[in-house]
């Protein structure tokens, strides 16, 4: 085969590797990076069962979102006032 023929080929192969690893990386990276946590269902009354007992004392932050299945930055708001308290909240 001549000189060209070769480059021709040999930059075809490369091409298509390329291709191949831009397309692994980016469904790597959306599946990891880009997709949003499954985030599990909590009632307004486990809201404010946990925000209860943080208050009361008797359960940490980290506590009160395992036991009653609030994600932390959410009691962290409502404790903090960065959200509006919602019906049945004691706002005092």
């Amino acid at each position: 085969m001549s000189g060209f023929v070769l480059f021709v080929v040999y930059s075809n192969i490369l091409y298509v590797v390329i291709l191949v690893v831009i397309i692994v990386v980016l469904s790597f990276h959306s599946s990891t990076f880009g997709a949003s946590r499954k985030q599990r269902p909590y009632s307004n009354h486990d809201l404010q069962l946990a925000l209860t007992a943080i208050k009361s004392g008797k359960l940490r932050q980290c506590e009160a979102s395992s036991r009653y299945g609030v994600p932390r930055s959410t009691l962290y708001d409502h404790l903090n006032g960065r959200v509006k308290a919602t019906a049945g909240e004691n706002t005092g």
